[in-house]
């Protein structure tokens, strides 16, 4: 049961996220930031702290490769970069 209220409300949450994207080609950090507390505190409730850490790691993780991405200017930069985060090697 708990699933499906989770599930309803990330739904509820995503539709509302891009709604207001297509409207204002933004997102807001009272909605981004505010949906990743609560979903980290959902985390921590139903899994303990484990999951809440884990969740964590893989928003830091994932935020550090968007960044890594976005600050590069060109798209072959962007490929390198992303092979130097991965440290993958050609050579």
């Amino acid at each position: 049961m708990v699933f499906y209220l989770v599930f309803a409300l990330t739904s509820i949450w995503l539709v509302v996220l891009g709604w207001y994207d297509c409207n204002y080609r933004r997102l807001p950090n009272v909605l981004t930031l505010g949906g990743a507390a609560v979903f980290l505190v959902l985390q921590l409730a139903w899994g303990g702290i484990g999951w809440m850490l884990n969740g964590l790691l893989g928003g830091l993780v994932g935020g550090a490769f968007l960044l890594l991405l976005h600050t590069a200017p060109t798209p072959k930069e962007m490929i390198v970069s992303a092979f130097i985060f991965f440290d993958i090697n050609f050579f």
